[in-house]
């Protein structure tokens, strides 16, 4: 028996004899590395600038006079490549201002290249492959983003979709930006953290938290490269993803808490398969459930080709990594790295009537769709016109997650 499945089997163990398994990793406040507002930023330790101007430097002596939009993304954080092109339209509107963007990630210059045959970034690229700036600016986690004013000191910190026309005119005019003092990175994971990695000690090999959580509403699911992170997601939403099961399809017979939870899985890459079983495994054990599945006949709609036409649906940018959807209420919808059964499940969720994928379609997809007609019908019309397929009515045998205690 190989030491890794030697630590499957002992943390299998644990698991099935534990009520509740809750892990956390914490340093003391003095440990915790902290950015604050009006003190100045770490230094830009970048091995290598990409889309820079000839002759321009990453370092705040050079950029002393410009403000700064520091990015901390990865290409396999769906949610980091969800957030471009909003940086990009931005970055565009303000490309005759004292202002740079810089996209900073600790992947190597190949695969950054391959990425941007894909999706291109307007600004800036700057790798940390040594993972200094990381350290620095205490990033455990993305997406994240640091604005740095003209005289190169922090202005705010904060995530990539509060970057506004109006938030950086008054970067540009060194007004206060209204966003938060002090950002303490010790706190719970938001989107794309890498588990474990908030620790002074060695990154483990293997890991899986789950917690009750600060947030307030889901703050993102993300995963790949082994790794898995559910943040602020309620149980239910938490059981339905990791069987892929969207929620409208999952049925409990027993009450689940009301809160939020975070849940954090890390295996090694090459075992990436095994992931999402023992996370489910950890959530139904720490919460004394069992889960089985069952077929039921019920009103649905099947997502198919439109005949003789081809589908209106671009391939993703994304080399690895798992997917990320974003609802905007009950109007619009963004997928990154979605297959077609993900995109079906999307728009269950907006009919709240399980959508089945009869497409035939294999690949993996980037996803925007945006309609105003909120019937069944407007939705259709949304799907025929911009993604070219088809929505229509059926009656199916659906399969159902059904949630039980345990005994």
């Amino acid at each position: 028996m190989t030491r890794f499945h030697l630590l499957i089997v002992t943390v299998a163990a644990i698991v099935t004899q534990s009520a509740i398994l809750f892990a956390t990793q914490e340093r003391s406040p003095a440990q915790r590395p902290r950015v604050e507002v009006g003190q100045p930023a770490p230094p830009l330790g970048l091995e290598t600038v990409l889309q820079a101007p000839a002759g321009a430097a990453a370092t705040w002596d050079a950029l002393k006079g410009k403000a700064v939009v520091l990015e901390f993304w990865a290409t396999w954080c769906a949610p980091c490549v969800a957030a471009i092109p909003h940086l990009n339209e931005v970055s565009d509107q303000f490309k005759d201002k004292p202002l740079v963007f810089i996209a900073v990630t600790d992947e190597k210059a190949d695969r950054i290249a391959e990425f941007l045959k894909r999706r291109a970034i307007h600004g800036w690229i700057g790798l940390d492959t040594d993972r200094s700036m990381l350290r620095d600016y205490g990033i455990h986690g993305i997406q994240r983003t640091v604005l740095v004013d003209a005289n190169g000191k922090v202005a705010g910190v904060t995530g990539p979709d509060a970057v506004t026309p109006g938030l950086l005119d008054k970067l540009l005019a060194g007004q206060p930006l209204g966003l938060a003092k002090t950002v303490d990175v010790g706190g719970p994971p938001p989107a794309g953290v890498e588990p474990g990695s908030e620790s002074d000690a060695s990154p483990p090999l293997f890991e899986i938290v789950v917690r009750p959580s600060k947030e307030k509403w889901g703050g993102g699911w993300t995963g790949g490269r082994g790794k898995l992170t559910v943040a602020g997601y309620k149980l239910l939403d938490v059981i339905s993803g990791l069987h892929d099961v969207p929620t409208y399809r999952s049925d409990s017979k027993c009450d689940l808490p009301e809160e939020r939870f975070d849940v954090t899985g890390l295996v090694p890459p090459d075992h990436e398969d095994m992931l999402r079983p023992l996370v489910r495994q950890a959530v139904e054990t720490t919460f004394g459930l069992k889960t089985r599945r069952e077929m039921r006949d019920v009103d649905a709609f099947v997502l198919t080709l439109l005949d003789g036409q081809s589908p209106k649906l671009t391939p993703t940018a994304m080399l690895e990594g798992g997917g990320s959807s974003r609802h905007g209420g009950s109007t619009s919808m963004q997928m990154i790295n979605a297959s077609t059964a993900s995109i079906a499940n999307s728009i269950g969720a907006q009919l709240k009537k399980p959508v089945l994928d009869e497409t035939g379609l294999t690949g993996r997809y980037d996803v925007e769709l945006e309609w105003s007609d909120q019937t069944p019908e407007g939705l259709a019309s949304a799907v025929r016109e911009q993604l070219g397929l088809s929505l229509q009515r059926a009656r199916k045998s659906v399969e159902f997650l059904v949630i039980e205690k345990s005994e």
